[in-house]
């Protein structure tokens, strides 16, 4: 479906531009300033109601290339103005078709509205906050509606309804290190039908032992001791994490430490095979279903691309697209974020420039008992420099 918008929005803009010339220059402006907002919010193609707006879409557009230019000066490839630019101004003179009335400002929150909901680079939404504030009047109304708490989806999220619930869970404190009191030592236990989970905390970075206790049809639950028969050791190499939770035969530990703004996992047959090694952002598993020999669980991946999206987003998005299956039209902007960088630390900018770039987007593993794929699901495209 967004593909098929991205492909009828120059029609769409042509249409619809009430009160500008109909020249096909004209809806080329229309469609581009969609476009240059779509990249700006890193967000999929505007609603058609809202590209209707063709004029208020162009004026945001021109008040969004302001503020960048105004925070991001390093980066921008303008000619040195005469004079010192009112940027504050220039956006309120940008934007004063917004501000005729209340019906089009009314017309310009609802926009705002729309973007700043689907909307994912922070540096945009706070330039769209200035925005508003430039168009709000005294009353505020938008801004209070744009700042309004908003329901965080991961709050509802229950680790139960994607996880199974153990049978029983022990913790059991364990004597604290002459060398490092402070440390909480503890041996817990998972317990689910079949099979008991152990997990050995000596209070560091990531547990210090992990295991999985087969328990045979109609015998008693195990101890939760230091040794039990028939101990499987969690031995990936260089792993060190923690237990998260079981779907059906797969195991899924987190790892001890996040990289790169995002957390890596395994995943472990109960017979301690690795099933599947990966990243997500550390929220939370979305959904796991089970079909037969195969169980499907869907996360919102982190991965680092082999290239750098900011200064080959074309070539290097064809790469992604190979390697991952995103599609053409979920391409991230990732200019803000390697401005910043650059701005920051002006001296390595050509280096920055050519740094591999990290993105976040929606997939779902397929974990079979021989192996394990991850394919990409319609969502938010998401980028940023690694750590």
């Amino acid at each position: 479906m967004r593909a098929s918008i991205m492909r009828l929005l120059p029609a769409i803009a042509a249409v619809v531009c009430v009160g500008l010339p109909a020249a096909a220059g004209q809806a080329s402006k229309c469609a581009g300033a969609a476009t240059n907002l779509q990249d700006k919010f890193q967000i999929g193609a505007l609603s058609p109601h809202r590209e209707a707006d063709c004029p208020l879409v162009v004026a945001l557009s021109e008040a969004m290339d302001l503020l960048d230019e105004r925070d991001f000066p390093n980066t921008q490839a303008r000619v040195e103005p005469l004079k010192p630019i009112d940027y504050g101004a220039a956006v309120k003179r940008a934007m004063r078709a917004a501000t005729r009335n209340d019906r089009t400002r009314n017309a310009a929150c609802a926009l705002f509205l729309d973007i700043a909901a689907r909307a994912t680079d922070e540096a945009s939404i706070a330039h769209l906050s200035e925005v508003i504030a430039a168009i709000d009047g005294a009353s505020g109304t938008c801004a209070k509606r744009l700042a309004a708490p908003k329901a965080d989806p991961a709050a509802s999220r229950k680790p139960a309804a994607v996880f199974e619930t153990p049978i029983e869970k022990k913790i059991v404190p364990l004597a604290a290190d002459a060398l490092n009191p402070q440390a909480k030592r503890t041996r817990t236990c998972f317990y689910y039908p079949g099979i008991m989970v152990k997990e050995i905390d000596w209070g560091e970075v990531g547990a210090e032992r992990q295991s999985l206790v087969p328990i045979p049809p109609n015998a008693a639950s195990p101890a939760c001791g230091d040794a039990n028969a028939h101990e499987i050791a969690i031995a990936a190499p260089g792993w060190s994490g923690y237990y998260h939770g079981k779907i059906g035969y797969a195991f899924f530990f987190d790892d001890g430490d996040g990289v790169n703004s995002g957390l890596p996992f395994i995943v472990v047959s109960a017979q301690g095979k690795v099933l599947l090694e990966d990243s997500y952002d550390g929220g939370e598993f979305h959904a796991a279903k089970i079909e037969g020999t195969n169980i499907f669980v869907r996360f919102r991946r982190t991965w680092m691309a082999p290239c750098s999206l900011f200064t080959d987003p074309a070539g290097c998005w064809k790469t992604v697209m190979a390697q991952t299956g995103l599609p053409a039209d979920a391409r991230p902007d990732c200019g803000n974020a390697y401005k910043k960088q650059m701005v920051q630390a002006p001296k390595y900018a050509a280096d920055t420039a050519k740094t591999p770039s990290m993105i976040a987007y929606e997939a779902e593993a397929r974990i079979s008992l021989q192996k394990a794929t991850v394919s990409a699901l319609p969502g938010p495209v998401t980028c940023w420099l690694p750590d």
